[in-house]
């Protein structure tokens, strides 16, 4: 996928600049369209360019995250089918043992079949010619004695009935040649009973294949293993002896992998050691986490430290072990442990090792972790794992890919809007009606916005006095990114940047009137003209450069000491009390969402990036609530802005 910049383009009869990129085919479905056109709301080239690659940069992550999707559903499918077929072979043959066997003795002869092709070498041919004797050779093996020690150990075995042996064999020489081909019959059998219609150039196909590969050569057949003791494979036809040959090692440098053991290591070389700048040999799983988390920006390093807990739960259970070590199975034991760890638990019961915190919440019956907290859990170990594959390349597989958590996404939102009755609570209290309440001015003016513009709490504590703008009589204000200088210096002091949830995030919020009306004109000049550097300048940023943490944390105390005591009710649910009061009006759902930030929940509403300013003033001074009286608000505002105290 191409990662070249796009360059913003203008569109006829259209003064504003457009974002346009084409959608890669594999892409296609899941986005739901082959191209993406939205407006950029600005006529200014230098604004639009700097919007331009902000979008692609969403794009292109949202691509990455596909990719996983796809992959993680191509895995599935391909095991699935393997694991359908020979479940259903078993029942046939009476015993998973005989439909391994099976197998194996079909492998065999696939290798025999492949052993005889003619190679390009063979018709004295050049790469790209074909020949009508041209098949498709095994890459190795190909000298007449070496084929002839195969064909009578095979013919051997299958007269005392002992063809799985040989079979083994071959399974272990395709795995060690990644040599695919020797599986097609089974794996297409697979998959079209499995209702799909797949050839060897699909991507499942090779998942598929090498799961089958794998499956086979680790099935504890008891008799193939006695029958090695007795008939010891020779050496020159072991998988692991084997030279490969150039035009092999060409084609596919890595060992497989298998979905339901470790992750197989990775070929290796000098060049790539040269390319990456750093040796690629064993890394164990804290290793392989704290290179990824050494690549991440400033603005990521919240997740490192959360994807850093599942890491270190990892290894307290499973010890620092060597990342080709990690198996399938181990992910799942670790998602069921920290599906039974307690959740919050006190502090003499959270420094008990992982084991006893699970013993003592299964004793006490206490609360467990959600759904979507081990989601992250796992995430984060799947996350580490995919960077063993990529860029790292130790192992060939992510074993984590296919490995599921219930709950961890929920359709339906945990937070719920404000009744109109306890909005009145909230806007009939002291606080916000007794201009000498003791509020801090920055909580007032939280409280003021969050209900008539639908921003995150996070959003407004990153508005700096700059982003209250004017244009054509319409006051806006403008959540955006700081400047690429900004964030440059930001980067380089390891200092989070001022950013946006989505790229959808980054919008202008028309003021309602009500907002106008109280006074925050006057509040935002005053942060001007003291040469504030932030719109609220008592709110203190954490570790993690969120500002507004504590802010929401004491206005949900706020919240509970006016006796609004459902859990589900927190400052967010402004928002959803926002929307719900959009759906009241006539207002476009398109624009709702808009001056929200949301994404659009279909592809055709999207209304572009930038509608006009007029368009989102008259969209915001629909919000109403019929509940509230505003007029003592106001008041209490006008006073509090004409005593020139900032808290």
């Amino acid at each position: 996928m191409s990662t070249r910049l796009i360059s913003p383009l203008k569109r006829k009869n259209s003064s504003q600049y457009w974002f346009r990129m084409i959608v890669p085919p594999r892409y296609r479905e899941q986005v739901g369209k082959a191209e993406i056109k939205q407006s950029l709301g600005t006529d200014d080239l230098g604004e639009a360019r700097r919007l331009c690659a902000a979008r692609q940069h969403d794009w292109l992550k949202k691509f990455e995250l596909i990719e996983l999707e796809l992959k993680a559903r191509d895995t599935l499918v391909g095991t699935e089918a393997i694991d359908g077929y020979l479940n259903r072979l078993s029942v046939e043959l009476g015993s998973m043992d005989r439909a391994i066997s099976y197998e194996l003795e079909g492998i065999a002869l696939a290798e025999a079949d492949h052993l005889e092709c003619l190679s390009l070498e063979d018709l004295g041919l050049k790469p790209g010619d074909s020949h009508p004797l041209l098949g498709n050779p095994y890459p190795a093996y190909r000298d007449s004695a070496t084929q002839a020690l195969i064909h009578s150990r095979r013919d051997a075995l299958t007269a005392i009935r002992k063809g799985a042996l040989s079979g083994k064999e071959a399974v272990e020489r395709a795995l060690h040649l990644d040599f695919l081909s020797v599986t097609q019959s089974t794996v297409e059998e697979a998959f079209e009973a499995a209702g799909f219609r797949v050839d060897q150039n699909d991507a499942r196909f090779a998942i598929a294949a090498r799961y089958l590969l794998d499956r086979l050569n680790e099935y504890p057949l008891k008799e193939a293993e006695e029958m090695r003791a007795s008939w010891p494979t020779p050496a020159s036809i072991a998988a692991r002896t084997v030279p490969i040959a150039p035009q092999a090692k060409a084609h596919n440098q890595t060992e497989p992998a298998s979905a339901a053991s470790a992750g197989t290591a990775a070929y290796d070389s000098p060049l790539r050691q040269r390319i990456m700048g750093m040796p690629t040999g064993a890394m164990t799983i804290s290793q392989v986490y704290e290179d990824w988390a050494a690549k991440q920006p400033a603005s990521a390093r919240k997740l490192c430290d959360e994807w850093r807990v599942s890491i270190r739960r990892f290894v307290e259970l499973f010890g620092d072990i060597d990342v080709v070590d990690v198996n399938r199975d181990m992910i799942i034991d670790f998602r069921e442990a920290m599906a039974r760890l307690p959740t919050r638990p006190k502090k003499h019961v959270a420094c008990l090792p992982l084991l006893d915190q699970i013993d003592v919440a299964r004793d006490q019956d206490l609360p467990l972790l959600a759904g979507a907290t081990i989601g992250k859990l796992v995430t984060g170990l799947r996350v580490t794992l995919e960077h063993a594959v990529d860029p790292l390349r130790l192992i060939a597989f992510n074993p984590g890919s296919t490995v599921k958590v219930k709950g961890a996404k929920s359709e339906v939102d945990a937070r719920l809007p404000f009744t109109p009755d306890e909005l009145n609570i909230i806007y009939s209290d002291d606080m916000m009606t007794d201009p000498h309440a003791s509020f801090p001015d920055s909580y007032f003016w939280l409280l003021m916005l969050a209900p008539l513009s639908g921003m995150r709490i996070e959003e407004m504590g990153k508005l700096r006095p700059q982003n209250i703008r004017c244009e054509k009589g319409i006051w806006y204000a403008s959540i955006e990114r700081d400047s690429r200088r900004k964030r440059k210096a930001e980067d380089a002091a390891g200092i989070a940047n001022k950013g946006a949830k989505t790229s959808s995030s980054y919008r202008d919020v028309a003021l309602h009137w009500v907002i106008i009306e109280a006074g925050f004109l006057g509040y935002v000049e005053k942060q001007r003209q003291a040469r504030q550097e932030w719109l609220f300048p008592d709110l203190e940023a954490d570790q993690y450069g969120n500002r507004t943490k504590k802010a929401s944390r004491d206005l949900i105390k706020h919240l509970r000491r006016l006796g609004i005591t459902d859990q589900e009710k927190v400052f967010h649910s402004f928002r959803h009390s926002m929307r719900r009061a959009c759906r009241h009006t006539s207002m476009k759902e398109e624009v709702a969402d808009l001056l929200a930030g949301h994404a659009p929940d279909s592809v055709g509403r999207k209304y572009g990036a930038g509608a006009e300013l007029n368009v989102l003033h008259k969209a915001v001074n629909m919000i109403e609530y019929e509940s509230l009286n505003w007029a003592p608000v106001i008041a209490a505002a006008k006073t509090r802005m004409a005593k020139h105290k900032t808290v």
